[in-house]
């Protein structure tokens, strides 16, 4: 299913009474970054809050479509080589120029074991200087797609990096703590005032910002509180605590929109929530099915997919803020087919027939998980998945487990069936009008994990049955 998601703002604050003076953007979210290492790991809210200060190489407009960012262009010049020719006159916030070196250093640096990013820039063999604004990166064969990998790796300042002793990315399963974990020094609008994990993050702006002449009147001060029960964020907006939620439950939302001073806006985003089924593993470590792999029959997938009412799902949980799916992956994201956007019909009959077929006419019992901080829908999406499989004789135990717990990065992921939050289709984004939104936001899609808006739709996509 695809998930629409919708951000709530408080348009007193946003609005052009506010802009002759010095603008603060107060806003809250259920879940705060990771860390400040851009490199060290590959999650939506971690990248969202990093890209406020570091940018990439190329940059996304809002239908997703390649613009330039730190490069102004790009293009192969033989088979495994494209050239990026970098846009000239850019400083870090330091007042230090971005140049070449610092690319090459960046490129180095997520391809480092303890990255996060490795795998997106995998294909590289080298990167090279060849004058302070042109970059060749040397793949290890023709690689048609990689500046869209380009666009996740953000930029450092090899200088700020090697002086602080941050060369390398925090190894973040280790729990290392590192100067760039709560510091960062970037090319972006912002720069790291305050860096208080779980309780407050303040922004302000970046006096040396290379774009700010196209976004004139972004906000000067942006401050993050993560607030996890949706109930207080909703309070803290209504009460003027905050100026924006990025995710306001969706069954606050008929509410939001009668409080006079607020507005919600809704768009779409890259992002779907599916089921991740173990289907490797020669027996499931927690499942009453011993010596071998129910998820590894065709029939057992198929049966527990054509069991699930996707629609009733659709209703009661997403609040119709999103729409059934019938692959992964969404439209303007590299593989998505229309054709495969169809979903096999939902059939409780049909589903106990083919589970009776695969030798389990009665069922067994597996342990689910889904986690805790991606989105609250996401969770309870998981939740009603199991109530379905036990109308169709297969039955799961939902239990919730932390954030990273549930990455397909994280090593401790042991059940045998998992809701991912991944890609996603509909959304709401946090945007009133230009002049009051930081300039990253209005360039860039809504971040992994879960889309900044006061309600989005969101898209919860089962897995195809293959």
């Amino acid at each position: 299913m695809f998930v629409a998601r919708m951000a709530v703002l408080a348009a007193a604050a946003l609005c052009t009474s506010s802009l002759v003076e010095a603008k603060t953007l107060r806003w809250a979210s259920q879940g705060d970054a990771l860390t400040l290492d851009p490199h060290a790991q590959n999650e939506g809210p971690t990248t969202a809050m990093n890209s406020h200060v570091y940018e990439a190489l190329i940059s996304r407009d809002p239908s997703l479509a390649k613009v330039p960012g730190l490069a102004l262009s790009w293009k192969t010049i033989a088979s495994d080589v494209w050239e990026y020719k970098l846009r000239p006159d850019v400083k870090f916030s330091d007042g230090t120029p971005f140049t070449a070196d610092d690319v090459v250093f960046s490129y180095n640096r997520a391809l480092s074991p303890s990255s996060d990013f490795r795998s997106y820039i995998s294909s590289i063999k080298e990167v090279k200087a060849i004058d302070p604004l042109t970059v060749h990166i040397i793949t290890d064969g023709p690689n048609p797609i990689l500046p869209d990998y380009t666009s996740a790796i953000l930029i450092m300042s090899k200088a700020w990096s090697e002086k602080h002793n941050v060369a390398k990315p925090q190894s973040f399963k280790d729990k290392e703590e590192t100067f760039a974990v709560r510091n960062a020094m970037g090319t972006g609008p912002y720069t790291v005032k305050q860096r208080d994990p779980d309780v407050r993050t303040v922004l302000e702006k970046n006096p040396t910002y290379w774009g700010a002449k196209d976004f004139p009147n972004y906000s000067d001060e942006l401050v993050y509180t993560p607030i996890k029960e949706p109930a207080t964020r909703v309070a803290a907006l209504i009460s003027g605590q905050v100026d924006f939620v990025l995710d306001a439950p969706l069954q606050d939302i008929a509410r939001i929109k009668q409080t006079p001073g607020l507005k919600t806006e809704e768009t779409a985003q890259v992002r779907s929530i599916f089921l991740g089924l173990d289907v490797g593993s020669p027996e499931l470590k927690y499942s009453d099915v011993k010596g071998k792999n129910p998820f590894a029959d065709k029939r057992v997938r198929q049966a527990m997919y054509q069991a699930i009412d996707i629609n009733a799902i659709k209703a009661k949980v997403m609040r119709n803020f999103s729409a059934p799916a019938g692959l992964t992956t969404a439209p303007g994201v590299h593989g998505y087919t229309k054709a495969l956007d169809e979903r096999l019909k939902y059939d409780v009959a049909g589903a106990k027939k083919l589970m009776a077929e695969a030798g389990y006419p009665n069922g067994f019992g597996v342990r689910s998980t889904a986690p805790t901080t991606a989105t609250t829908t996401t969770s309870r999406s998981a939740r009603r998945s199991p109530a379905c499989w036990r109308r169709s004789a297969s039955g799961s135990t939902c239990r919730r487990a932390p954030r990273r717990c549930t990455s397909p990065s994280c090593r401790r992921r042991t059940p045998a069936c998992t809701c991912w939050a991944g890609v996603c289709r509909r959304s709401i984004r946090t945007m009133s009008s230009p002049s009051s939104t930081r300039p990253r936001m209005r360039r860039r899609r809504s971040a992994a994990g879960t889309t900044p808006a006061t309600a989005t739709p969101r898209w919860t996509r089962s897995p195809t049955p293959c």
